[in-house]
């Protein structure tokens, strides 16, 4: 539970993954299946330093064939980092510890024409968290981010 997906590849070689994820605590595993029922892990050789902090109620997005990790809880610190993987999960590599926009679960990814966008999310996994109601837009990898619809 609590893992972010992303479809990469265009049509008829196109495959899902699934990424980390909560199994009692956070995963900084990557899975990938090209039928939905067959599952193979992408990272799981890979070393320490070449995955993303284990987390959960994070999301992802992918631009072209990489993918980025985006915030999430990190074994109980709500998080506000931007990870990327050029390679389809396998390594990965910290775009920037502090994206500012407030540290948040719950929250919501998405691509479109080249940029990426951070969207609404929680303050807190538990009932009593602040709903965020904004839109984040970075065009430049992940590395910037400017509010373009704040909380009324």
């Amino acid at each position: 539970s609590q893992h972010a997906a992303v479809v990469l590849g265009s049509a008829g070689a196109a495959k899902l993954y699934v990424i980390g994820g909560n199994t009692g605590g956070g995963l900084d595993d990557v899975w990938e299946s090209s039928d939905g029922t067959s599952w193979i892990p992408v990272n799981a050789s890979a070393a320490s330093g070449d995955k993303f902090p284990a987390r959960r109620a994070h999301s992802a997005a992918a631009v072209g064939d990489t993918v980025y990790v985006i915030a999430g809880n990190q074994g109980g610190i709500l998080r506000r980092d931007v990870w990327k993987s050029a390679d389809k999960g396998a390594a990965w590599s910290r775009v920037v510890e502090d994206a500012g926009f407030p540290s948040r679960v719950n929250h919501s990814s998405a691509a479109q024409g080249g940029a990426l966008y951070v969207i609404g999310g929680s303050s807190s996994e538990a009932a009593s968290g602040t709903l965020f109601n904004d839109v984040w837009e970075s065009t430049d990898g992940g590395q910037t981010w400017v509010n373009v619809h704040k909380n009324p």
